[in-house]
């Protein structure tokens, strides 16, 4: 326990003076490290401080001087002004092309007017207007008398739809074949093979064209296009399978203008003719049910006129049993009074 004790002893004895000398050294130089590297990192961030506003002074956009000012503020008035007037000429350009066809429209119903008048009041519209029927009538033949109701259509709905382009040219397209189409089915009906007999196209079309202003039935009742349609056709299928063909092309002409369904169209007709046949059935089925009506009454008024007649007569018997019983009783009283007499 001795030994113990005096170890203990020994171990709490304080350092020498030169090992606390040393370790205060070290303490000092450790906190002036601190001391620098602190004041490092106020430095940076003051100088950090200072740069910023200099790079935000430099990144703003600099002041105009008055002058430039008042040049962009009148510039930019203009623009404005420029672009107001560009879309005031957009809405005048946008405006242009319906009054474009609405003219358009107005001189179509014109021309159909004029043609109407000059085909069915001769000399009413002078040397011109007979050429121009002469002419048109050359063209088409017999169907150039529906052209000016055709023009007169087209004038009328371009003005009410407002609309041209494409579209208006397909259907002036479309309607344009179908007097052709038409004009070609009528041309095989004037067939004539002796027309035909070593003659090319070349002489047969005026030939047709001049015949059809006449329309004296010699052969050009077509004219000139239904003769330069129905002439192919009639060199290879002769006039029944022209006119077939011929029909199928005018019912593809009209599908094509109308946007009609052949389908929805043969539809309709059936049920148009069931509708009618349902019709029928029951107007027939009432006019039957009428006369079986009429039958019974009859009937009923025969057996009550025959039950009328047979009481009739059962009454009439009875009076002239009792009419004879009473002459039977006269006859008696007399006979009785006869004899009383004669006793």
């Amino acid at each position: 326990m001795a030994a113990g004790t005096t170890q203990k002893k020994k171990a709490r004895k304080p350092a020498k003076p030169g090992a606390r000398a040393a370790t205060a050294s070290a303490v000092r130089g450790r906190a002036a490290d601190a001391a620098t590297t602190r004041g490092q990192t106020a430095s940076a961030s003051a100088t950090r401080d200072q740069a910023q506003p200099q790079r935000r002074a430099r990144q703003a956009p600099q002041a105009k001087p008055p002058r430039l000012a008042d040049r962009s503020a009148r510039a930019g008035g203009g623009g404005q002004r420029q672009s107001q007037g560009g879309a005031g000429k957009g809405a005048q350009a946008q405006n242009t092309p319906g009054a474009r066809i609405e003219i358009k429209g107005i001189l179509l119903t014109a021309t159909g007017l004029l043609l109407m008048i000059a085909f069915f009041r001769d000399g009413s519209i002078g040397a011109v207007g007979a050429w121009i029927k002469s002419f048109v009538f050359g063209l088409f033949g017999w169907p150039a008398y529906f052209v000016p109701s055709a023009i007169i259509i087209a004038g009328v709905l371009t003005i009410l739809s407002n609309r041209g382009g494409r579209i208006f040219g397909l259907t002036a397209l479309y309607a344009f074949f179908i007097f052709v189409i038409t004009a070609a089915l009528i041309h095989t009906g004037y067939y004539q093979p002796s027309n035909y007999v070593n003659q090319n196209p070349f002489v047969l079309l005026p030939r047709f064209f001049f015949e059809a202003q006449r329309l004296d039935g010699t052969g050009g009742g077509g004219g000139f296009f239904g003769a330069l349609l129905a002439m192919p056709f009639l060199t290879v299928f002769r006039v029944l399978g022209s006119q077939i063909l011929l029909a199928a092309l005018l019912l593809i002409d009209i599908i094509l203008l109308t946007n009609l369904s052949v389908a929805a169209f043969l539809r309709g007709v059936g049920r148009t003719a069931g509708r009618g046949a349902q019709k029928l059935r029951e107007r027939r089925e009432s006019s039957l049910e009428r006369k079986r009506g009429a039958a019974r009454a009859a009937l009923a008024i025969g057996a009550a006129d025959a039950a009328s007649g047979d009481g009739s007569a059962s009454g009439e018997s009875a009076d002239a049993y009792e009419t004879s019983d009473g002459d039977g009783g006269n006859s008696g009283g007399a006979s009785a009074r006869s004899n009383g007499g004669a006793d």
